[in-house]
């Protein structure tokens, strides 16, 4: 994993607690930077079998997660966003509060 994005933004082992309240461990915690680094995460989990759980910025975890060793995939360094036209291209870690208050003011 280390080798697909750096050793930077990638942590052995991770705790995060879901909309339930419980505590989910996950075998590798990851953060990319940009769709090419997902990908070669998503690589990397297809050649070893590992399930891959994405996690954004923790505005809504709409049921619990599962917790049998998956790699969580953090996309909130995917925040971007970007304009073509009259049309917002949103980053996938994007959190809610502050899209909103971005999309408001654009009009």
């Amino acid at each position: 994993m280390v080798a697909a994005i750096g050793t930077a933004h990638v942590e052995p082992r991770g705790l995060l607690r879901d909309v339930s309240g419980r505590e989910c461990a996950f075998a590798w915690w990851v953060r990319p930077a940009d769709t090419v680094e997902v990908a070669a995460v998503v690589r990397v989990c297809r050649e070893h079998r590992a399930g891959i759980v994405p996690v954004g910025s923790g505005t809504a975890y709409w049921s619990p997660l599962p917790d049998r060793g998956e790699v969580a995939l953090d996309l909130s360094r995917l925040e971007g966003l970007e304009w073509s036209g009259r049309v917002a291209v949103v980053g996938a870690g994007a959190a809610v509060r502050p899209l909103d208050q971005q999309l408001r003011a654009a009009g």
